[in-house]
């Protein structure tokens, strides 16, 4: 199995048929600016880096045509350079993480590694996948990245850091969230969750969702009860309260969810910090409250403790945003420009 995917075309046509076709965004122009500047720097190699939607992205000629990107960029780039796109699932590269994304590569002509547009590539093969054979290892999982490190509880702030552990800690929750956090399962999210009643404990109550109306949008179900169908009691569901009635709360289906403990992590995000983001919420039966930095660390296959920089690059404290935004390759001795040290 290769380490790219095929799958974006099928999501493409999903979204056509929703009624959200793509459309012409001129901020999509920005690329063919920046393919300019490295046509007056004639840099060896040129490499893109954006999301898999990028793929099927449109952009306007001079001569008011309307372009797909991608070939745009390798027409203007093919005189001095050659290359090819391809999207990337790093899971298949033994990184713990489902990360997509479109990876541009062109290499000068003059290069000796250079040869045609279609059988050069410097993108590595797969060394991992959902489905191992001979040549490929399983995904690593969310289980297998965090093995080993402490849990932690976001019922107080005793239990809610790790001094022994750089930058092991979750923010305390308030009540309510505890309340919704500690009863989801691995691999579940919050909305689903069934009563918590000692006396009941009833695990049939209608779950949560969401459907597509009829101009397209994924709308949440406005009918998932709050209270359970048998014994009345709050469900430990995301609520909010008004006019001092509880109704479950507005947001994405996927919010309050805990990841699985089977598959590698969700894609980092860069308020990986805050309760509710989707699927950040470790798979352990522990109420934690979201990912903590030093699992992010981990997710991101960055070494242990930090990455080893010193100087005006290093950061004494990770950001969200620079957790979210680092992904080498597993195993890779290539530092990332911001690292954490003590």
């Amino acid at each position: 199995m290769s380490g790219y995917v095929e799958e974006w075309p099928r999501k493409v046509a999903q979204r056509n048929r929703a009624g959200r076709k793509p459309h012409f965004d001129e901020r999509n122009t920005l690329a063919l600016e920046a393919v300019d500047i490295a046509l007056k720097l004639q840099p060896r190699m040129i490499v893109f880096e954006n999301v898999p939607e990028m793929e099927y992205a449109l952009v306007e000629s001079d001569d008011g045509r309307i372009l797909d990107l991608m070939d745009a960029i390798a027409d203007r780039l093919s005189v001095e350079y050659c290359g090819n796109s391809k999207v990337v699932e790093f899971a298949n590269l033994g990184v713990p993480q489902r990360r997509q994304r479109l990876i541009t590569v062109f290499m000068r002509r003059d290069f000796p590694s250079s040869t045609t547009p279609l059988d050069f590539t410097v993108l590595p093969p797969a060394t991992h996948s959902p489905t191992p054979d001979m040549f490929t290892k399983p995904w690593v999982t969310v289980s297998q990245a965090l093995a080993g490190v402490p849990p932690l509880d976001g019922g107080d702030p005793d239990s809610a850091s790790c001094k022994s552990v750089q930058y092991h800690r979750v923010p305390v929750l308030d009540t309510d969230k505890y309340f919704w956090v500690s009863n989801t399962p691995p691999g579940r999210g919050a909305f689903d969750n069934q009563c918590a009643n000692p006396s009941c404990l009833f695990a049939g109550n209608p779950t949560h969702g969401s459907r597509h109306d009829t101009s397209g949008i994924n709308r949440a179900n406005k009918t998932t009860p709050i209270r359970c169908v048998k014994c009345g009691s709050l469900l430990p569901r995301p609520w909010v309260i008004e006019r001092g009635e509880h109704r479950l709360m507005s947001g994405f289906t996927s919010a309050y969810k805990r990841m699985r403990r089977h598959r590698p992590a969700r894609s980092p995000r860069t308020s990986h910090m805050h309760a509710p983001i989707r699927n950040c919420i470790p798979p352990n039966t522990g109420s934690f409250r979201c990912t903590r930095p030093s699992s992010y660390t981990r997710f991101q296959t960055m070494p242990s403790g930090g990455c080893g920089m010193t100087g005006r690059h290093c950061r004494t404290r990770p950001s969200a945003r620079s957790l979210a935004r680092a992904s080498p390759r597993r195993g890779s001795n290539k530092s990332s420009p911001t690292c954490f040290d003590n």
